[in-house]
C-alpha cells in the first residue's frame, strides 16, 4: 500500500489529469473549421453579394460595376509572434492596395491593438506593387511589436503579389526574403544563459555586487531594450503546433529550447532563476527593500496551486480556441514597454510593491510559465529515477 501511495500521490494524479485535459483541448481546437471569409468580402465591398474564386488566394466581385477597373480580393498570411496572421486585401487593376482587413490573428491583443492604432496601417493602405515593403525604409515598424509589424507587412506584400504578379503581370519591387536572423539579441540570450548557469552552480566568487550587476544588465538589455521574455503565449504556440520558420523566428526557438535544454541537462531552471528580466527586476527591488522573505506556508502553498491552476487554464483556453494569445495577465509589456491592459497595470503595481517585502512574488506565485517549467523538471527527475532503479 505504501508503494502504491508513493506512486500515485495527489500531485501525480493531478499531473496525469492535466495532461489528458491538454490533449482533449488540443483535439477540440485543432478540429475547428477554417474561417468563412465571405463576411469580410462584404465588409470591404458591401454593395457586392457574390464573388468568384479565380485562384487559391484571389477572388473577384461579381458585379456589372467598375467594368474598366477590375477589383481583386486577395488573402495572404504571415507568422507573427503568436501565430499566423491572415489579411484580406482589396486591390485594383493598377496594382494598388485600396483597403485591407485582418481576418484572423493570434497576437497578444494589447500589442495587436498597438500596431493597428498607428500610422503603419494607413501607410500600408497606400502601397502598390512598386513598394519594397521593407520595415525601416518605406514602411515604419512599431517598436516593441516588431513581429506583428513584420507579419502584417509581409502578408500585405504577399496578397499584392498574388494579384500584381500572377494576374496583372506587373513586376513587383518586393520579393519575400527568408533570411536567417542571428544577431545581437540571440548572442545576448546565449551569453545570459551561460552566465546564469555559472551563477547558479556558484562557479564565481559569491560577490553580491557582481551578481546584481548581472541582473541589472539582463533586465535592461533583454527586458527594456529587446523585450525578449519567455511568455505563456510562446509556450502555447508550440503546444498548439504553430512552428514558424526557423530563419525568421530563431530567437523564439532559442529561448524556449535553451530553457528546456538547461533543465534537462542540469536539472536547473536557469531562465527563471537568473535570465528572466522581470525576475531580475524583482531581485533588484528586493535588494532595495532589504528583505528576502517568503510568504508563510499557510499562504504560499495555496498560492502555488492557484498559480498552477491559472497556468493550466491559460493553456487549455489557448488550445481550445487554437489561439496562443487569447488571453494573458502577464505584466511584462506593462513594465518594460508601458503598454498593457488596466488589469496588467494594476497587477504590476501590486507586484512591484510586494517585491520590496517578499522574494520574487510574481515568479513564485503568479507567473504562468513557471509551473510549465517545473513540470518539465519533474518529468526529467522521474525519468532519471526510473533509469537509476533499472
Amino acid at each position: 500500500m505504501k508503494s502504491f501511495n508513493r506512486k500515485f500521490r495527489p500531485e501525480s494524479i493531478i499531473s496525469i489529469l492535466a495532461i489528458l485535459a491538454i490533449v482533449v483541448a488540443w483535439l477540440i481546437g485543432s478540429s475547428k473549421k477554417q474561417a468563412d471569409f465571405h463576411p469580410y468580402f462584404q465588409k470591404l465591398l458591401p454593395e457586392i453579394e457574390t464573388f468568384t474564386k479565380i485562384s487559391n488566394n484571389v477572388f473577384i466581385p461579381n458585379s456589372s460595376l467598375n467594368k474598366d477597373s477590375t477589383l481583386y480580393l486577395s488573402i495572404a498570411s504571415s507568422h507573427g509572434y503568436g501565430g499566423e496572421l491572415k489579411i484580406l486585401s482589396l486591390i485594383n487593376s493598377s496594382g494598388e492596395i485600396i483597403d485591407f482587413l485582418v481576418v484572423d490573428q493570434k497576437e497578444t491583443q494589447s500589442f495587436f491593438n498597438k500596431v493597428m492604432n498607428t500610422e503603419l496601417v494607413e501607410s500600408l493602405k497606400k502601397t502598390n506593387y512598386q513598394n519594397s515593403f521593407t520595415l525601416g525604409e518605406d514602411i515604419d515598424g512599431i517598436s516593441g511589436a516588431t513581429y506583428t509589424s513584420r507579419a502584417l507587412t509581409v502578408a500585405i506584400g504577399k496578397s499584392l503579389s498574388y494579384v500584381a504578379k500572377d494576374k496583372l503581370n506587373l513586376k513587383m519591387n518586393w520579393e519575400e526574403e527568408v533570411k536567417f536572423e542571428f544577431g545581437t539579441k540571440e548572442i545576448l540570450l546565449i551569453l545570459l544563459f551561460l552566465l546564469g548557469f555559472l551563477f547558479s552552480i556558484k562557479a564565481f566568487p559569491q560577490n553580491n555586487i557582481v551578481k546584481y550587476i548581472f541582473f541589472v544588465f539582463g533586465m535592461f538589455s533583454l527586458g527594456f531594450y529587446f523585450n525578449g521574455l519567455l511568455s505563456i503565449s510562446l509556450v502555447n504556440k508550440f503546444l498548439i503546433g504553430i512552428w514558424p520558420s526557423w530563419d525568421t523566428h530563431f530567437y523564439g526557438y532559442l529561448l524556449m529550447g535553451g530553457t528546456i535544454l538547461m533543465i534537462i541537462l542540469s536539472g536547473r531552471n536557469v531562465y527563471c532563476s537568473h535570465v528572466c528580466p522581470f525576475g531580475s527586476a524583482q531581485k533588484v527591488l528586493g535588494l532595495i527593500g532589504g528583505t528576502n522573505k517568503t510568504l508563510p506556508p499557510k499562504i504560499s502553498k495555496p498560492m502555488i496551486w492557484i498559480q498552477r491552476f491559472l497556468s493550466l487554464t491559460l493553456i487549455l483556453w489557448a488550445l481550445i480556441s487554437f489561439n496562443p494569445s487569447i488571453f494573458s495577465y502577464e505584466v511584462f509589456g506593462a513594465f518594460f514597454q508601458l503598454y498593457g491592459t488596466n488589469l496588467q497595470f494594476i497587477l504590476l503595481i501590486i507586484i512591484l510593491i510586494l517585491a520590496l517585502f517578499f522574494r520574487r512574488p510574481w515568479c513564485n506565485y503568479l507567473c504562468p510559465v513557471r509551473p510549465v517549467l517545473d513540470f518539465v523538471r519533474m518529468l526529467r527527475n522521474k525519468f532519471l529515477s526510473v533509469i537509476e532503479r533499472k
